[in-house]
């Protein structure tokens, strides 16, 4: 019987307890050793990198919430959690049901409201749902329906709220959603400015800034001014031609306040000693020594699907262009004062020499291309940029570049489309990525460069 027996002995397994305390203390080597790998990253980096410190502070403002979220995932003891970041750990909130976002709502706004069109014009709407405090309510899911009401008949408004002016007519557009609507008019007028895939063009010529010599500022006085401030006709023109004084004016006469860019003094975008804001390979020195003084004062960030916000009010002190002999104030169009930027950058024509691109911090981007002339004042562009940007945009400008209008495709695929919303200049009404998510921009009335609501990527709101 004995010969029969097993020769082994149970060993003891560790008990629950030990265990535990083990996989603990594995856990804290572990983030340990990741702290101590970032912080000697950061020193290394800010000792190498002369503009390192700026984005190791931005960094520090983080890591707090960053290292919570990696904790929490881990399943981090209370006791090492607080030690690390400093903060009781909270349980994530509930995701609110859609049907209680929608038992919210008590009405619906539709933005910018009432306003009239140019034919051919194109705008975005935005609806906005509010609580019963009057307080916007972000991730509701609107319809929108658009009525031509001269027709009987639907009108051209995409599933997204872009309304385009292809026919004239009186417009009832509505948008419906968390049970309740809103109902606005769209009122299309004017004649058509854009040609036909069927008309020929006057003439087809090859743009740059960067080619215009900086003495080539003045335009001919036999042509047609690019801008509505013509004040002058051809007759008064020929009689101080054969003035007998003609030879004081050798030297061209100031450009008005408000003329802006145009054929005659778009190359001086060009000029180095004309630029503002950080452009593509520019160190960040904030102007110094460079006779631009600047800052940005941040006014909302909010993290997004896809894209985020970051709008902020941009200071460049550089208000005067020097083109040659001509100087001309604020020839960006500051807004909301000479010399500020506030938004997500802006399309400036350059009269019968294509469009400008913008940057939210003022800067400029140089490009080249071609700019088709269909005559009546109405001139088509494909261009793109050449600061390494690689941005690539079309559109077009009418009454010798008085609104301007186009799309922009950046390098990353994403897709901003520029309604003109003032004199010479057009303003972003919608920002895609190639995912489709989309922020969508409304301005006062439709025309203004004054922001109204902005719409982002998660249906949240911001309204001025």
């Amino acid at each position: 019987m004995n010969a029969l027996q097993p020769n082994f002995k149970l060993t003891p397994t560790r008990s629950r307890k030990k265990e535990r305390t083990l996989a603990k203390e594995r856990v804290f080597r572990r983030h340990a050793t990741r702290v101590i790998c970032i912080l000697l990253v950061l020193t290394l980096f800010c000792s190498s990198t002369p503009a390192a410190p700026q984005t190791a502070v931005s960094m520090a403002t983080e890591w707090r919430a960053n290292l919570g979220v990696l904790l929490h995932r881990d399943g981090v003891p209370n006791k090492l959690y607080r030690m690390l970041t400093g903060q009781n750990p909270s349980p994530p909130k509930p995701q609110e049901r859609q049907e209680d976002r929608d038992a919210r709502i008590a009405k619906i706004k539709i933005f910018p409201g009432d306003i009239t069109l140019q034919l051919e014009d194109r705008i975005h709407l935005s609806a906005i749902a509010y609580n019963g405090d009057g307080e916007p309510v972000g991730g509701v899911k609107f319809t929108w329906t658009a009525h031509d009401d001269e027709r009987n008949r639907s009108g051209p408004l995409s599933p997204h709220g872009e309304f385009r002016a292809v026919i004239p007519g009186v417009f009832k557009i509505t948008a419906e959603g968390a049970g309740k609507r809103d109902q606005t008019t769209i009122t299309v007028v004017g004649v058509r400015r854009r040609p036909k895939s069927t008309d020929k063009p006057v003439s087809v010529q090859e743009v740059s800034n960067a080619d215009l010599p900086e003495a080539a500022t003045t335009l001919p006085r036999s042509k047609k001014p690019e801008k509505h401030g013509d004040r002058g006709s051809s007759s008064t023109r020929s009689a101080q031609k054969s003035s007998t004084f003609a030879h004081l004016r050798a030297a061209p006469l100031p450009i008005a306040p408000d003329d802006g860019w145009n054929s005659g003094n778009y190359g001086s975008s060009h000029n180095p000693g004309n630029g503002v804001g950080d452009g593509p390979g520019k160190a960040l020195d904030g102007g110094a020594g460079s006779g631009n003084f600047q800052f940005a004062t941040p006014i909302y960030s909010a993290a997004g699907r896809g894209i985020n916000i970051n709008l902020s009010a941009v200071y460049n002190s550089r208000l005067w262009n020097k083109s040659g002999t001509q100087i001309t104030y604020d020839i960006d169009r500051g807004w909301p004062a000479p010399g500020w930027s506030m938004g997500f950058g802006k399309m400036l024509s350059m009269g019968s020499s294509g469009a400008m691109l913008v940057d939210a911090d003022g800067a400029r981007h140089n490009y080249s291309g071609t700019v088709t002339n269909y005559g009546n004042g109405y001139y088509g562009f494909s261009l793109h940029t050449t600061d390494g940007t690689f941005i690539d945009y079309s559109g077009g400008s009418s009454g010798y570049g008085a609104s301007v209008s186009g799309s922009a495709t950046m390098a990353n695929g994403t897709v901003i489309t520029y309604y003109s919303s003032g004199p010479g200049a057009a303003y972003p009404t919608s920002i895609t990525d190639p995912n489709g998510n989309q922020i969508t921009i409304t301005y006062v009335n439709g025309n203004s460069e004054r922001i109204q609501t902005i719409t982002d990527t998660l249906g949240r709101t911001l309204t001025f």
